[in-house]
């Protein structure tokens, strides 16, 4: 963060203590609905992304199955069912794709996590999950973790394409296709570890985990 100071992408840090990080409080609010839409649809959204994904590197790359292992780790065992079992496998012997474009990336953007200030600028908060990974991660997880409709799919991968030079938009749709399911046993681990220590009732699905992703 102290690298993106002066970007007007974060909150400028201030220092750590008992293990939290400090930042500075900006005037403003997370986008509602409406803003929401509107940053997706006017490319607002896209220009955010594509001035992050042009920043230099952290220097802590993403290791999505490192994630996994721990978060497997901190489920409830319970629920660590024979087929939910297989498919952590699966992913943990399987190779990422490979990267088309390296950036720094967010990794949680959603209407919560992009604040509107008051001069009506744009920021991201929450950085706890950022990382150096492939753009089209985090367009995968943009996408899954909002479910969003095909619409605003296009037209935000063809306004980032336009402030990205050198990407193209077939290679980077079918990146993002490949990183989807990678994506959502990502999600789906993250909602078994937040039930298993918060129980709640928001973040059960019935059914259990067993069914396959893809």
């Amino acid at each position: 963060m102290r690298a993106l100071n002066g970007s007007g992408l974060v909150p400028c840090p201030r220092g750590i203590t008992a293990g939290w990080l400090l930042v500075e409080w900006l005037p403003g609010a997370p986008m509602n609905a409406q803003g929401w839409q509107q940053a997706l649809t006017t490319g607002t959204l896209a220009g955010l992304l594509a001035r992050l994904h042009q920043r230099r590197h952290s220097g802590y790359p993403l290791n999505l199955q490192a994630r996994y292992a721990r978060y497997w780790q901190t489920s409830d065992p319970a629920r660590r069912s024979p087929a939910f079992l297989r498919l952590h496998r699966r992913f943990l012997c399987r190779r990422p794709p490979t990267a088309i474009r390296q950036a720094l990336l967010h990794m949680d953007v959603h209407q919560g996590n992009v604040l509107l200030q008051q001069a009506g600028s744009l920021t991201f908060i929450d950085w706890e999950y950022a990382g150096d990974g492939d753009v089209a991660l985090e367009l995968a997880a943009l996408f899954g973790g909002n479910a969003l409709q095909a619409a605003d799919r296009e037209r935000l991968l063809a306004d980032y394409v336009r402030l990205m030079p050198g990407l193209a938009s077939d290679r980077l749709r079918r990146q993002i296709d490949a990183w989807l399911p990678w994506v959502n046993y990502l999600m789906l681990l993250w909602y078994e570890t937040s039930w298993h220590q918060t129980g709640q009732p928001r973040l059960y699905r019935p059914g259990g985990t067993a069914a396959p992703l893809f």
